[in-house]
C-alpha cells in the first residue's frame, strides 16, 4: 500500500513538472477567483477494547473435526462436524432386472462414509477418533445456524436415537495407503463403513446401509429426483463428532457415501466361444457438497478467552469464533468544526504485535484478512450473505512488510454515522465498529474464519498507543 502511494505521488510530481503556463492554473481556472479550495488533515485517537464471541453463524464451505489445546490460552478447542448428503438430479442406476439380489432383494457388497480433506493443522500422524451418527431429520435450510448449535440436545430431535451409530479412528496420513495415493490431492481422507445390519426409521432390516439406499431407490424413485426429496425421505445427514484423540484439525471439503455393488452383465467366454452373464462391480456416489448443509460446532472455553479480553495493554483478534475488536469512531470530534466540510478521506490503520507463542506447537498466526463492519450490523450481515461495498463494510489485509492492516478509506461510514446522530436515529452502538477476522471466497464475498489464528492490536483502554484515524477534509473558502 505503501508503495502504491509513493508511486502515485512520483507521478503527479512528473505530471505537474511537465506542465507549462498554460496549464498550470487549468485546476483553478473553472473555480471562479473568489472561492478557493482548502485541504486539510487532522488525526484522532480511536478506543478500542476486546470483545469475546459467544459464537459466530456456521455457514462456510469446510467442515473442520478434531481437537487441539489452543498454547496461547490452553483450552481445549473441539470442532465437530455435520453434512447433509446431495442428491444429483436425474440420477438413474443400473436395471433392477440385472441388480444382484439375496431373497428377492437387491442388496449392496459394501458401503461407505468418506470426508475428503483439503488440509489439516497439527500432527499429520496423530490418532484421532470420531463417532458418526445418523440425523433423524433435515437441518431446517432458512435456519441460521451458529457455532454454539447443540444439535445432541435430545428436545431438537435431530440424532436419530435408535439410529446408526459408526465409531472410527483415523489419522490424516494414512500409512495403509501408498504414498501415491496419499500425495494425491483426494488421496486424503477419513472413511467410515457402514457394513453392519440397518435399520430403517419404520423397523425394516437391511444387510447394510448401501442396501438400505439401493432398495429405497428402486421403491420410491421419486425421492431420488433432486437433494430435497432425499434428504427429507432417505438420508437426512449425518453428524460427526471427535471423540477421542487431541492434536490434529482436519479441514473437510466434500463428503460421500460410497456404494459398490454387483450387476449382471455378459461377457464373452473364449472357452465357450459365446457370451455368458457373469457380475460386474459396480459403484454409485452421493456426495455432500456446499450447496447442501455443511455445519460446523466448535466448543470453546469462553472463561480463558475472557482472561485475553480483560487485557487492556492491546486488543485480541483470535479464531475460531473467540475474539474481536471492538471500536468507537470519535464522530463529534471528527466534525466538530467541519461541519460544511466534505470529510474525503479516512484512514484506519491497525498495528500489530507479534504472537507470543510464535514456534510452539499448534502456534497461532495472524487472520491474513480482516472486515470493519457497523457493530449493529453484523448480524444481519452475515446470514444475508453481505458483500464487502467500501461504504458500510471493507476489507483489509495484512502487510507482511509494516506488520499492519490497513483501511485505505472508511469516510462514507463515518458520515453516515453522524448523519443518522443529526436525524435522531441512533442506536446505542451508533458509532461503534467491529475488526472481524474472516475467509475471502472471492473478491467481495466473506464468511467467518473458521480456522485457528491469532494476533494482538496496538490499543486497549491502558495503551499508551492507542488506535488513530487520519482524516483528510476539503472545503471551498470565499
Amino acid at each position: 500500500m505503501m508503495m502504491r502511494k509513493i508511486f502515485l505521488g512520483c507521478i503527479a510530481i512528473l505530471l505537474l513538472s511537465a506542465c507549462d503556463d498554460s496549464t498550470m492554473d487549468l485546476g483553478y481556472s473553472i473555480v471562479p477567483t473568489q472561492d478557493e479550495l482548502t485541504i486539510t488533515a487532522e488525526t484522532f485517537s480511536v478506543p478500542s477494547h476486546t470483545i469475546v464471541v459467544d459464537s459466530v453463524l456456521a455457514r462456510t464451505g469446510t467442515g473442520y473435526l478434531g481437537k487441539y489445546r489452543d498454547p496461547e490460552t490452553g483450552a481445549y478447542i473441539t470442532q465437530n462436524f455435520l453434512s447433509q448428503i446431495n442428491m444429483l438430479e436425474g440420477i438413474v442406476l443400473d436395471s433392477i432386472e440385472n441388480m444382484h439380489k439375496e431373497d428377492g432383494k437387491v442388496v449392496a457388497d459394501s458401503c461407505f462414509i468418506r470426508l475428503f480433506l483439503n488440509g489439516f493443522y497439527g500432527d499429520s500422524l496423530n490418532l484421532m477418533k470420531m463417532t458418526c451418527y445418523e440425523l433423524a431429520k433435515p437441518i431446517d435450510e432458512s435456519a441460521n445456524l451458529y457455532t454454539n448449535f447443540n444439535i445432541e440436545d435430545p428436545q431438537a430431535g435431530y440424532i436419530r436415537a435408535d439410529g446408526m451409530k459408526a465409531e472410527r479412528a483415523w489419522v490424516v496420513d494414512d500409512l495403509n495407503y501408498s504414498d501415491t495415493v496419499r500425495a494425491d490431492a483426494y488421496g486424503r481422507f477419513i472413511i467410515s463403513p457402514l457394513n453392519h445390519q440397518y435399520t430403517d426409521r419404520n423397523g425394516r432390516k437391511y444387510t447394510n446401509y448401501g442396501s438400505y439406499l439401493l432398495q429405497t431407490y428402486y421403491e420410491h424413485p421419486e425421492y431420488y429426483k433432486n437433494a430435497y426429496e432425499f434428504n427429507h425421505h432417505v438420508c437426512p445427514g449425518f453428524y460427526f463428532k471427535t471423540t477421542n484423540g487431541i492434536g490434529t484439525v482436519a479441514k473437510i471439503s466434500l463428503s460421500d457415501i460410497s456404494i459398490y455393488y454387483r450387476y449382471l452383465i455378459q461377457k464373452y467366454d473364449s472357452v465357450q466361444k459365446k457370451m455368458v452373464d457373469t457380475l460386474s462391480t459396480r459403484a454409485v456416489i452421493f456426495y455432500g457438497t456446499n450447496e447442501v448443509r455443511q455445519i460446523t460446532q466448535i466448543n470453546n472455553d469462553k472463561s480463558r478467552l475472557k482472561e485475553l479480553a480483560e487485557d487492556n495493554t492491546c486488543t485480541y483478534l483470535k479464531t475460531p469464533a473467540g475474539l474481536f475488536t471492538e471500536i468507537t469512531l470519535p464522530i463529534d470530534e471528527i466534525f466538530k468544526g467541519h461541519e460544511n466540510d466534505s470529510l474525503n478521506i479516512m484512514e484506519l490503520t491497525l498495528e500489530r504485535y507479534n504472537n507470543k507463542t510464535l514456534g510452539q506447537k499448534f502456534s497461532q498466526g495472524p487472520p491474513v484478512s480482516v472486515m470493519l463492519i457497523q457493530k449493529e450490523n453484523i448480524m444481519n450481515f452475515f446470514e444475508k450473505s453481505g458483500i464487502i461495498d467500501n461504504e458500510t463494510t471493507f476489507l483489509a489485509t495484512l502487510s507482511t512488510d509494516y506488520n499492519t492492516y490497513t483501511f485505505d478509506n472508511i469516510a462514507q461510514l463515518a458520515t453516515a454515522m453522524y448523519n443518522a446522530k443529526k436525524a435522531g436515529k441512533m442506536s446505542e452502538d451508533w458509532n461503534k465498529a467491529i475488526i472481524i477476522p474472516v475467509s475471502v471466497w472471492n473478491e467481495n464475498s466473506v464468511s467467518h474464519l473458521m480456522e485457528m489464528s491469532s494476533t494482538r492490536l496496538v490499543g486497549g483502554s491502558e495503551s499508551s498507543s492507542p488506535i488513530q484515524v487520519k482524516v483528510t477534509y476539503s472545503s471551498f473558502r470565499k
